[in-house]
């Protein structure tokens, strides 16, 4: 094969600044870079290693790597990857903990690979990694506060429903099953309007795209009673409790929904025994009242006998306090009367 006098000059200039190439990643890049022989110990330790652990390179040089591991555990499988490198099965990528200088535990994520020198047989491993540690305690937070927002949401006895800043449901909890008759699986990726009567939805629409706008306040305040819509179509009192954040730059929201039905009917009922009791003490007190002479009890309608103050407590507001007038102190307790 023919090569132009420019195609061989640019090779050999590739073949000079390949070594500095290598050495200038080496040196001054942020990746840990680390080479081990078969026996585990370290050849090449680079500065972003020496930071980010505390060693430098004479302390670590030639000493095994699993000075570095916490625990056998680690040790015993970086063992066996190492011992593997011959085999031709060394993992290529892998989160394994440090330990630095100062005792403190670091995740790094590694992607390793082997060069092999075929003359003398030599196999060495070379891992380029990056300190995960705080991006991994970040995800196991946020998955321990997942894990906690869902057990509240399992056990609450209210409704809760989530949604995107495209008004579909997003989080769909037990208690909204109950509530509404669907299973989360039917609402999921649905419109929110689903809940609503069809009166409500254009208020509603409204309403959320105002929400929608940053420039706007968050959803706050107190709740609000509103109609909603079972899977059957049945409309019921509910009290509705909003609030939102952002996520990914992106407004979400969560709805709280607690039934009213049953508050509603005992509302309605107490307002009905409420009027009866008050038609039933205008009767008594407009018509005949028969009182007994001696103890002063009275006869209801149902021909029962009850004490007048009893009587008055059940037909009114209304409670009796006692006391003793001037004339029945001085007639019975005259012995306390002031002269």
């Amino acid at each position: 094969m023919q090569h132009d006098s420019k195609s061989l000059h640019l090779d050999n200039i590739e073949e000079r600044l390949l070594p500095r190439i290598i050495s200038k990643v080496f040196w001054d890049s942020d990746a840990l870079i680390i080479v081990v022989n078969g026996r585990g110990q370290v050849l090449q330790f680079n500065p972003a290693c020496e930071r980010l652990t505390g060693y430098t390179m004479a302390e670590v040089c030639e000493q095994p790597i699993w000075d570095l591991l916490p625990g056998p555990e680690v040790t015993a499988r970086v063992r066996q990857d190492i011992a593997s490198m011959e085999a031709g099965t060394y993992p290529n990528r892998q989160v394994e903990p440090w330990i630095t200088k100062d005792r403190a535990k670091v995740l790094i994520s590694w992607s390793n690979t082997v060069l092999v020198d075929e003359e003398s047989g030599v196999s060495l491993m070379i891992g380029v990694g990056s300190d995960v540690t705080d991006h991994t305690r970040a995800n196991d937070a946020m998955k321990r506060s997942e894990a906690r927002l869902d057990s509240v949401t399992k056990a609450a006895g209210d409704a809760i429903v989530t949604g995107d800043d495209k008004g579909r449901i997003t989080g769909w909890n037990p208690a909204a099953e109950r509530l509404f008759g669907y299973a989360k699986l039917e609402v999921l990726g649905k419109p929110l309007t689903l809940l609503i009567p069809s009166q409500f939805k254009p208020l509603h629409l409204s309403a959320f795209e105002h929400r929608r706008n940053p420039a706007t306040l968050p959803v706050s305040g107190q709740p609000v009673e509103v109609l909603a819509l079972r899977k059957g179509g049945a409309e019921f009192p509910v009290q509705l409790s909003l609030g939102s954040w952002e996520e990914g730059g992106q407004r979400c929201f969560v709805s709280i929904i607690r039934d009213l039905t049953e508050a509603k009917e005992a509302a309605v009922r107490h307002e009905a025994l409420q009027v009866e009791l008050e038609e039933s003490l205008t009767k008594v007190l407009a018509g005949f009242l028969p009182i007994c002479s001696h103890c002063k009890s009275i006869r209801d309608e149902k021909d029962n006998w009850s004490p007048l103050e009893d009587f008055i407590h059940e037909r009114s507001d209304v409670t009796l306090s006692h006391g003793i007038c001037p004339v029945c102190l001085k007639t019975h307790y005259s012995d306390l009367a002031d002269d």
